[in-house]
């Protein structure tokens, strides 16, 4: 009986290993925003944004004295292509941000990362927030990640509701196009409205 058990386990272990391979937490605790997000109705209430804080995803950052939130839905695994909003909790103040990743089998070695909605471009500063970049046997990840403002807002609002909205990786010899999925935009908005409602 022992032994059938242990075997039965043996899946599940593997399965939490690949899934826990190149884990992402928070970048820094700089530029701190102070709460001027518009507030969603949904969430004008302390309690209410306390329980759905506490439903998010978190990891406390000890070091840096930041406890980082996401949304349930977010993949924050490195090697995955993806973007997500997730909020820093300090006691000097609360902070919105924002990463994007891209995972391929060749480098695109980036040099400008575009979000797009069909009627609007906005292009990423790389200069003040560096594009990073690992790789390892299974392909390259290159990851950007922005501390977000009230004047962002709008970027956000206009990515989540197009039904065309897209990222654009441009390198030295290639290019890569991703749609945002709808998943990804309903936990992007989610996270706004939490973030927006935090005092």
């Amino acid at each position: 009986m022992g032994n059938i058990i242990l075997v039965s386990l043996i899946p599940v272990l593997l399965f939490l290993n690949v899934q826990q391979v190149r884990p992402v937490i928070g970048e820094g605790n700089a530029d701190a925003v102070y709460g001027n997000f518009p507030q969603g109705p949904q969430v004008a209430d302390t309690i209410g944004i306390q329980k759905r804080l506490s439903a998010m995803r978190s990891f406390n950052d000890i070091e840096k004295k930041v406890v980082w939130y996401y949304d349930p839905a977010s993949i924050t695994y490195i090697n995955v292509s993806t973007i997500y909003l997730y909020i820093g909790v300090m006691k000097r103040g609360n902070v919105l941000r924002m990463r994007i990743q891209h995972n391929g089998n060749d480098q695109v070695h980036t040099k400008n990362i575009t979000l797009l909605t069909g009627t609007h471009e906005y292009k990423m500063d790389l200069t003040r927030n560096p594009l990073k970049v690992d790789s390892d046997d299974t392909g390259f990840w290159e990851w950007f990640d922005m501390p977000l403002t009230p004047a962002d807002y709008p970027m956000l609002t206009r990515l989540i509701s197009s039904p065309s909205s897209r990222i654009r990786f441009e390198g030295e010899a290639l290019s890569s196009f991703r749609m945002i999925s709808e998943e990804e935009k309903e936990a992007m908005g989610r996270v706004m409205e939490v973030f927006g409602g935090m005092r």
